[in-house]
């Protein structure tokens, strides 16, 4: 039997659609993200071991880590292994970068506490899982490590082809920019999404690109190139179908991505915020009640609502980084 996730057997399905049972070459495909989102013991009780062997994009928010959390609590039901065939974390695997989250907002968008940008592989978030009992502690974990890979790596370093593991992760750089930019679409910014350059431009009909590029700090856009730009977000089948301002006219930047060493997207992210509310306050408001738990905690709402300052945000994200660096230490196979 084979198992498929959010997007599809062939990675090519829209986020958010339910995906059906299917065959491929006659093999039965369960889908993990349809009606159900684990695997039934009907599914697995004759299997004599569980394979995951998926590529990640490295931001907790993305699904695929919550499927492989729930694989690994089906198979200690049943005492069945779970071999991981790991693989390459595009993000790297130094850079840490925002809140853990607060437990008790733990969803499918949101598995564990860990920081949105983790730089861990699957195969060492689920000895994580496993050594601080977000699983059950007799899970049968077997991670087949790679060869060749360095922390230090970007998909660059890997000389590996990119194969994209759904349709608005096209380049290995989407996804340096995913773990921040993906937060835009919270607060009523096009965050490229309907364009052919997903999470790596964004604007709005009102927005002033002029006002970004003279305002936001030095240190938050290291690394990366930004420019102004006009684009209409469109439909895009097997992408999105209602892209925010979908057909209106936008103005807004590009970001080029010039050294991944030194780009951080969530401080990207966090400085156009703080430009953008300052300038345009009337304009930025949250517009949906999961944003809480796409950042981790409230504390970034608590910040647009004028409820907690700029500078202590920053705090509380930096002491929730230290934490987690020393957290996963144990775990790290590479």
């Amino acid at each position: 039997s084979l198992f498929t996730t959010e997007h599809g057997f062939l990675g090519n399905k829209e986020a958010g659609q339910n995906i059906k049972d299917s065959q491929y070459k006659g093999i039965r495909i369960y889908s993990l993200h349809g009606d159900i989102k684990q695997p039934t013991t009907q599914q697995i009780k004759d299997l004599d071991v569980l394979v995951y062997d998926i590529q990640d994009v490295g931001a907790r928010f993305y699904t695929y880590i919550a499927t492989m959390k729930y694989i690994l609590e089906a198979a200690s039901l049943e005492n069945i292994p779970v071999y991981i065939l790991d693989r390459p974390n595009p993000t790297g695997g130094l850079i840490i970068e925002g809140p853990l989250l607060d437990r008790e907002l733990v969803s499918f968008t949101g598995p564990c506490p860990i920081p949105i940008r983790y730089g861990m592989t699957c195969g060492e978030l689920a000895l994580m899982m496993r050594g601080e009992n977000w699983i059950p502690k007799h899970t049968d974990i077997r991670v087949v490590k790679m060869k060749g890979w360095r922390r230090k790596y970007f998909w660059k370093d890997t000389g590996l082809n990119w194969i994209p593991p759904s349709p608005n992760i096209p380049l290995p750089k989407t996804t340096l920019a995913f773990p921040g930019t993906s937060l835009l679409g919270g607060i009523g910014i096009n965050h490229g999404i309907g364009t052919q350059n997903p999470f790596l431009q964004l604007g709005a009909p009102w927005l002033d690109p002029e006002i970004i590029l003279q305002n936001m700090r030095e240190k938050a856009v290291r690394g990366a190139m930004l420019s102004q730009i006009t684009y209409t977000p469109r439909s895009l089948p097997g992408k999105t179908a209602y892209p925010p301002y979908k057909d209106r006219l936008c103005r807004g930047v590009l970001i080029s991505i010039q050294e991944e060493t030194a780009f951080r997207s969530l401080e990207f992210t966090l400085d156009l915020i703080r430009v953008l509310k300052s300038h345009f306050p009337d304009k930025i408001k949250i517009i949906t009640d999961r944003f809480d738990s796409l950042f981790g905690n409230d504390r970034l709402r608590l910040y647009i609502e004028d409820r907690l300052s700029y500078e202590e945000l920053k705090e509380l994200i930096k002491k929730d980084e230290d934490t987690f660096l020393q957290q996963r230490k144990p775990y790290l196979l590479y």
